[in-house]
């Protein structure tokens, strides 16, 4: 599971000392598992669509977006049709997956304070929505699915990875959190994933539970590989993983561990909810510098920026040396780039052929920073060939991309794209492209005028940065 690298969550143990494993076949189908098992236990997941964002924090930049109604029904097929069958399907029909959706039009607003690595969703602004529809002891796990980038600039907030999943004890809550992502493959196990962290939390250390080493992110150490996906088989990806894992089957030193009967025997989550209120506190939430989102617009005449911290010319040794590299997605497509000294230092990505490439370069920054890649860009019959593509000449920075496809024939623009650098992002890849994402498109783009400065965002962050 390419998740696993990616996935945060708060872990605990569970799975009974001395159980002997107990074989599984994999299920034909939903009518083959009801007929063989009644459920040992139900689990009520409820899952919120935060289909706008529209986002304050005291670190990062702003997300205003919405959601496609393609990106919500593909969630929503996800993790109320797909996701219950994957449960159905491999614990035999011991375990019922009970899938509600709400479909929530209120703005996702704040992340989490505790968090400085990465924006992760705030369970105050969580809880304090549930409870105007739900009361304690209704569910037992519940979720946001939402945007993390801003789709009119490109930026993208830093992120933990694709989703992040826990139990909250005083509220007998699994809570978790997924990225939107635009479509999501149905049966995608990432939903799956983030509601088992919340089993972890819950039934670690009851009588005769016992989970194994590196819980749900032992995978690789217990011998379980990703499969790769085929439309047919049911078990592709790390399902044998969470199968095993589900019905206390993976093996540790001669011993089974996971989840499984024993644990069901505690009853669900929510049977210990008990008198909780929901409405707690919320973080203060501001509005940012009117110039803050001028500048998410593109705007940043007004911005206030630092110097430039690249070159103030590109020179042609910056190509020789590979400062700026070169790097194509089809190397056959005849791709190459040109440095124009009689137009001021201009640098030509020509794709004669469809292609992803673009100079790259990867720079020094500092931790939990603002920062604004820009350059001017023109294009000379930019066509974006590939269907459903959407990045003609772009730039990027990390996982931040130029939001507005640029194509046709154009004169030259002034293009930003604004980032925020993580716990460990002290490398950022910048790239200036043509394509992009796997998004393949073909003619020249020109950039020129290319420059990285520190956003003075929170206020004070250039000003007190430094003299060098």
């Amino acid at each position: 599971m390419k998740a696993v690298l990616f996935l945060v969550a708060v872990l605990v143990a569970t799975v009974a000392y001395g159980q002997k494993p107990k074989p599984m076949r994999p299920l034909k189908n939903l009518d083959d598992a009801a007929t063989k098992t009644e459920p040992e236990i139900e689990f009520r997941v409820l899952l919120i669509i935060k289909r706008l964002s529209d986002t304050y924090s005291p670190l990062f930049l702003p997300i205003r977006a919405r959601m496609t109604n393609d990106e919500v029904s593909s969630a929503q097929r996800c993790f109320e049709v797909e996701t219950p069958s994957m449960v159905d399907e491999i614990t035999g029909g011991k375990v019922r997956f009970v899938p509600t959706v709400k479909i929530s039009d209120t703005p996702l607003r704040i992340f989490s304070a505790d968090r400085r690595d990465s924006a992760e969703y705030s369970e105050a602004e969580l809880l304090n929505e549930l409870a105007t529809f739900a009361t304690p002891g209704q569910f037992d796990s519940v979720g946001y699915l939402f945007l993390h980038y801003d789709t009119a600039s490109g930026y993208s907030i830093p992120r933990a990875g694709y989703g992040v999943g826990g139990f909250n004890g005083k509220y007998g809550l699994g809570m978790f959190a997924i990225n939107c992502v635009p479509q999501m493959n149905p049966r995608d196990e990432i939903f799956l994933h983030e509601w088992m962290h919340g089993l972890d939390g819950f039934y670690g250390g009851k009588a005769g539970v016992k989970l194994p080493k590196g819980l749900l992110h032992g995978t690789v150490d217990h011998g379980y590989r990703d499969k790769p996906f085929r439309p047919q088989d049911t078990f592709r990806g790390w399902m044998e993983w969470y199968r095993d894992y589900l019905n206390c089957n993976v093996m540790e030193d001669g011993i089974s561990t996971g989840l499984g009967s024993v644990a069901w025997s505690h009853g669900p989550m929510r049977s210990i909810a008990g008198e909780v209120n929901y409405e707690v506190p919320l973080p203060e939430i501001r509005p940012y510098p009117k110039w803050v989102y001028e500048l998410m617009k593109g705007k940043f005449t007004n911005a206030v920026l630092g110097p430039s911290l690249l070159e103030k010319k590109i020179e042609p040794k910056m190509l020789a040396n590979e400062t700026w590299k070169l790097e194509m997605w089809a190397q056959a497509a005849g791709t190459s780039c040109d440095f124009l000294p009689a137009q001021g230092g201009v640098l030509a990505v020509s794709n004669p052929n469809p292609n992803d490439a673009g100079l790259a370069r990867t720079v020094s920054l500092e931790p939990f920073r603002n920062y604004l890649f820009s350059a001017d860009v023109r294009t000379e019959g930019v066509v974006i060939t590939q269907e459903g593509g959407k990045y003609g000449a772009t730039l990027s920075a990390g996982s931040s991309i130029t939001g507005k496809a640029i194509v046709g024939t154009t004169k030259w623009t002034p293009v930003s794209i604004p980032f925020t650098t993580g716990a460990k992002a002290e490398a950022v890849r910048l790239k200036m492209s043509l394509g992009g994402h796997a998004s393949v498109a073909g003619g020249r783009a020109f950039f020129r005028n290319v420059q990285l400065r520190q956003i003075d965002y929170p206020t004070g962050v250039v000003a007190e940065k430094p003299k060098k």
